[in-house]
């Protein structure tokens, strides 16, 4: 089973799901792969794969008469609150833990109570750990991340969940380290974000300068780390604009992609809309509504410039050179771990005097980049090969 907060709309999170999926058929064809979600009928979608609601309430996919029975309890649980209605919902998912033999724990948001508190997902997280282990199954954390984690028992339920795991990696030293100084004493390793295993016919090229040369803008949403309006996501816009005018003006063709469109797109038709109007410049959004569209929009790209994680790691999946605005601890780490770090910039911090001088060091050197990305992309398959093989020895 795979078990997280996904959705489609986040390609970070689907390309995740995507790489778990390939790597343990390849090594277990046998396995019959279902998904736990946030949305079960997006998970069958998207990923081909039946789902359960993470919430333990809803309709799942699972089966034409499970999925009536799951109306039914959806519309007693609506019926009830509180108290009662959690119980139910936790009875539901004990049901169904009782047919899983692997419960895989991957993806973003796992390690994050900023949307719904303590006993948003942290709570979802100790209950399915805690019932797959009470009933047998093997538990596998990999790869996942420390986001924030903002009160005692959001991180008495994600450790405690932690601990029950029979395999534990995390995807940067920063969340292993952070954990430990909560309390973590259970031993753990790294590996690479697990997007950095997607197979397929992903192949990078080095530009081609007779080629039409556009360089990417992936921008992100102040929602991202506040549910308030926030001062400097303004001037953050700001210093974009002024480095896509820089670009322009050096004859650079613009292309705004997001890999959150949901919670980004607003942002980048603001972009957008402030070039046209301002500076009587074009920038055109590029459509990418899955993970194999946004690779296809940034893979000529001559640099990418990304603020959301997985915008950044999709670039370099594709062998584009990135240059990242960081609003969070993460971006900054895997610019540090790809040996990007001269590449990167604070959001919080920006300003353009800062971020045009790395976009021409990076468009200026972009051969060598492109073969540093090349390089660094593959190490980081390699390391998780041996990830996959383990989490597949558990079953």
């Amino acid at each position: 089973m795979l078990f997280g907060p996904y959705h489609s709309r986040n390609l970070g999170d689907t390309a995740i799901q995507m790489s778990v999926m390939q790597n343990l058929l390849v090594r277990r064809p046998e396995f019959q792969v279902i998904g736990a979600s946030l949305n079960p009928a997006d998970t069958t979608r998207s990923l081909g794969i039946p789902a359960f609601p993470v919430s333990g309430r809803g309709p799942d996919t699972l089966s034409a008469n499970e999925g009536k029975t799951a109306a039914v309890a959806t519309r007693d649980t609506e019926k009830a609150n509180g108290l009662l209605a959690r119980i139910k919902a936790i009875r539901r998912i004990a049901a169904f833990a009782r047919g899983v033999d692997l419960l895989v724990v991957s993806g973003g948001g796992q390690l994050d109570d900023f949307w719904g508190g303590a006993w948003g997902h942290p709570f979802s997280l100790f209950v399915w750990v805690g019932l797959a282990r009470l009933h047998g199954a093997r538990i596998a954390i990999a790869g996942i991340g420390l986001d924030r984690l903002s009160n005692p028992l959001s991180r008495f339920f994600v450790l405690s969940a932690i601990r029950l795991a029979h395999y534990r990696t995390f995807r940067d030293a920063g969340t292993q380290a952070a954990l430990k100084e909560l309390g973590l004493r259970s031993a753990s390793g790294l590996c690479p974000d697990l997007a950095f295993s997607l197979q397929g016919n992903v192949i990078s090229v080095l530009h081609d300068q007779k080629r039409d040369s556009f360089v990417v803008i992936s921008p992100i949403s102040a929602t991202t780390w506040t549910h308030k309006s926030d001062e400097r996501h303004e001037k953050y816009l700001l210093h974009l604009v002024a480095a896509c005018v820089w670009l322009s003006n050096r004859g650079l063709r613009l292309r705004i992609v997001c890999s959150q469109a949901a919670m980004d797109g607003a942002t980048a038709r603001r972009l957008v809309s402030i070039l046209h109007d301002e500076y009587s410049i074009s920038a055109d959004i590029g459509d990418a509504a899955t993970v194999v569209d946004f690779l296809a929009q940034v893979r000529d790209a001559r640099v990418v410039v990304a603020s959301r994680l997985h915008a950044a790691i999709l670039s370099l999946v594709a062998g584009v050179p990135v240059v990242a605005v960081a609003p969070q601890r993460k971006v900054t780490q895997l610019m540090d771990d790809a040996g990007l770090a001269e590449y990167c910039i604070d959001l919080k911090a920006v300003t353009a005097d800062d971020l045009i001088p790395r976009i021409a060091n990076a468009l200026d050197n972009e051969r060598r980049l492109r073969a540093h990305v090349r390089e660094c992309t593959n190490r980081f398959r390699y390391t998780l090969v041996k990830t996959f093989d383990e989490i597949a020895a558990l079953a």
